[in-house]
């Protein structure tokens, strides 16, 4: 990236009409034909040809871009594409090398993926979806093909009601667990959240039922024992403790009588 950047023209005229040796140029970097490849051959360029470490060539490229860019819409760019790299640089201070591997190709990706093209993001996905699909397969089973003349036949002969009835359920329910499957790999961050809120909002719901339904059968019981002995005084909680400890001190004065005696 660098070779194609320098403005040699200008630095060979300034140098001669001044009467100065010529200079190394310093790389101009267009923010809006940057691509993937060529931030990481500006950043082994540098490190090539002047000599400089990991650390100094990864500052002097952030600074180009800052001071490159030239619209909100190059800021924004350039402020990810600085925040990738120093997030690349940091990993140098992994000690795991396996960890450090793993989030340096990570890293790496969302980078490429801040550069690529809208039909390279849409070879991308069609490449996961395949991936997926192979997955599933591989993990479910091929899926029988209704159209062959040997499933037909098969599915046409006469079978136990109950046993059809118990297929159709089961073909359903593994339906109904692909199409959920589906729609969360596909959700949206908004729509996730709503969906997490509704679902804390009927779990409240169902405690509520709950505990009305607890209550009403509490107050039937009680009602019933009222019923059965409407003079019948029903002690709270505490003096119910107060009646038994009552009835173990009348209790203790009798055994040691018994043990007197």
């Amino acid at each position: 990236m660098i070779p194609t950047c320098f403005n040699e023209e200008n630095i060979e005229s300034a140098g001669t009409s001044a009467g100065l040796p010529l200079v190394p140029a310093i790389p101009a970097v267009d923010v809006a034909s940057l691509t993937y490849d060529g931030l990481f051959d500006t950043l082994a360029s540098l490190q090539k040809t002047f000599g400089a470490d990991e650390l100094t060539s990864f500052v002097v490229v952030i600074q180009l871009l800052k001071a490159s860019a030239k619209n909100d819409e190059e800021r924004v760019i350039v402020d990810t594409v600085a925040s990738g790299l120093e997030r690349i640089y940091s990993l140098n201070f992994e000690t795991d090398r396996s960890e450090r591997t793993k989030k340096l190709i990570s890293e790496k990706m969302k980078l490429k993926r801040l550069f690529e093209t809208s039909e390279q993001r849409e070879h991308r996905l069609q490449r996961m979806k395949e991936r997926y699909r192979q997955q599933r397969d591989s993990s479910s089973g091929s899926k029988p093909d209704r159209r062959r003349r040997e499933y037909r036949s098969e599915t046409a002969s006469p079978a136990d009601p109950d046993d059809l009835a118990a297929q159709a359920k089961e073909e359903r329910l593994r339906r109904l667990r692909d199409y959920q499957r589906k729609r969360l790999l596909n959700e949206k961050p908004e729509q996730r959240a709503r969906r997490l809120a509704k679902m804390r909002e009927n779990q409240k719901l169902r405690r509520a039922r709950q505990m009305a339904s607890r209550n009403v059968v509490t107050a039937a019981s009680m009602d019933f024992v009222r019923s059965l002995a409407p003079d019948y005084e029903i002690p709270e909680a505490g003096d119910l403790a107060g009646l038994v400890d009552a009835e173990q001190q009348q209790q203790q004065p009798e055994e040691e009588q018994q043990q007197q005696q």
